[in-house]
């Protein structure tokens, strides 16, 4: 970013890339952002879960090879709406859409390969996860929340259907509750800037969709 130096295929390896360089360009000496190597850390961290839980425990079949495929791509596509929301406060619909697009596709996956498996609910379960961010982002006029959150909501509500879903819509605001408290507690003061939802809704995504966590678990007495 400091000198526009098109990097070689070698500067570009995943996390060994970072450490070769120690941190800084061949060319100008800059340091380079440790953003890089711990999205690339977790981009591989989520790839093994997905393989362990899905071909380890599945065996190789066309259930569990398109699981994987849509499963890593749209892991992909959450980290890095993560780590550009949380750097810019924006969430880009070139990335969003996809991610929706792909989380309806799933529907139609599952409905096809899962015998007994019931689609309406999965279809339903996206507009009533994103429901609650648009009523935020409506009548705070966009204040509160961006209409970004409300699609990423809406994707996350297909990929996993009602109680996940609403699962993952609690545990990302408790999340959410705590590490404002942690930064209201560390600045000794009332937090005026924004801090954007989006990376604690792929955490609950995560939590959720590959440990399995539903509404049951999270509240045993329903």
């Amino acid at each position: 970013m400091t000198c526009s130096t098109t990097l070689h295929w070698y500067e570009l390896i995943p996390v060994f890339s970072f450490l070769g360089l120690r941190g800084k360009c061949r060319s100008c000496k800059s340091a380079i952002s440790f953003q890089y190597p711990f999205v690339e850390l977790v981009t591989a961290i989520v790839f093994v879960i997905l393989y362990t839980k899905i071909i380890l425990v599945g065996g190789i079949t066309l259930l569990t090879l398109g699981s994987f495929i849509g499963g890593a791509i749209a892991g992909s596509l959450l980290i890095v709406i993560a780590a550009y929301d949380f750097r810019h406060k924006i969430i880009p619909d070139k990335i969003v859409y996809p991610f929706i697009t792909l989380g309806f596709i799933s529907i139609i996956w599952k409905a096809i390969m899962i015998p007994g498996f019931l689609p309406i609910p999965y279809i339903i379960a996206g507009p009533v996860l994103a429901a609650p961010f648009f009523f935020i982002w409506y009548f705070s006029k966009g204040r509160a929340m961006g209409f970004g959150d409300v699609k990423l909501a809406l994707g996350m509500g297909w990929f996993l259907g009602m109680s996940a879903g609403i699962a993952a819509f609690f545990l990302s605001f408790w999340v959410g509750a705590v590490v404002g408290l942690i930064l209201m507690g560390v600045s000794q003061a009332k937090l005026k800037s924004q801090i954007p939802f989006a990376p604690f809704l792929i955490f609950a995504f995560f939590i959720v969709g590959l440990w399995g966590v539903t509404l049951q678990s999270l509240f045993p007495i329903w």
